[in-house]
């Protein structure tokens, strides 16, 4: 007489609780991975928030893949890629003047003075933008022993080293006013620099094992308040990658599901 065969099971098929929770893990990480995957495009600053922003939850019944991990900062440049920055804030697309956002909120301690209220801010430079921007010499000479680093000497203390003076740069990178195309394809002007971007930067250091220090590029400092030109910017394009994604999904789940 034959043996009776073994029943078949839900578990057999994946389709017990414990199953479906492994399925809607492996369909959160796919989709995932492809999103985390539409900003290899960008610059590493804005590539690495983006990625850093994404997250997976899940419950029983649902999976969800959406921006809500990492700081403050990374999440709001992920929303800039994703939704846009222009005049209206994140969601808007086209030129802005960047006061607007510096001096109404965001980082940053809001001081006030003759003009009203103002912030200093500051601009961190890799060696290599200051290559690009000063060329070799410049950056050779930031780099040299000779040019005394700033460093945190404790206390909210700072300990000033040499800065960059005007002296050492060949003048405004943008001598006269410019017309230019925002991101949404809108005019504007974009106003000459009163000065060079690199004018004022002071010399970074970071101390590694054995107290070899090695200088990790420049900072420079500026005053952000309603007095003189507006500071513009181009606006930030919406990339929508979560849309992107949504109209592969089928593709994506091929076999996952």
């Amino acid at each position: 007489m034959a043996g009776r065969t073994t029943d078949l099971v839900l578990a057999d098929f994946g389709l017990d609780p414990a199953g479906k929770r492994a399925r809607l893990k492996r369909i959160g990480l796919v989709i995932l991975s492809a999103w985390k995957a539409q900003a290899n495009g960008h610059s590493p600053r804005f590539r690495s928030a983006y990625k850093k922003a994404l997250t997976v939850s899940q419950d029983d019944h649902s999976v969800t893949v959406t921006f809500g991990q990492g700081g403050e900062k990374d999440l709001t440049l992920a929303l800039m890629v994703e939704y846009g920055m222009g005049p209206g804030g994140i969601g808007t697309q086209g030129h802005y003047d960047v006061r607007k956002f510096l001096l109404t909120g965001g980082k940053g301690k809001l001081r006030s003075g003759k003009n009203g209220p103002y912030k200093i801010v500051p601009f961190s430079r890799t060696m290599a933008d200051i290559s690009k921007i000063g060329g070799k010499n410049l950056a050779d000479k930031v780099a040299a022993d000779s040019f005394r680093a700033t460093v945190d000497a404790g206390k909210h203390k700072t300990s000033w080293g040499d800065r960059l003076t005007r002296a050492d740069l060949p003048g405004p990178l943008r001598a006269s006013n410019e017309q230019r195309t925002d991101v949404a394809g809108k005019g504007y002007t974009a106003f000459r620099h009163k000065s060079n971007i690199l004018q004022g930067t002071v010399k970074t250091q970071s101390r590694y094992s054995k107290g070899v220090k090695q200088t990790t590029g420049g900072k420079t400092f500026r005053v952000a308040s309603w007095a003189g030109d507006p500071w513009m910017h181009p606006g930030i394009k919406a990339h929508q990658y979560g849309e992107v994604v949504r109209r592969k999904l089928s593709d994506l789940l091929d076999g996952v599901i």
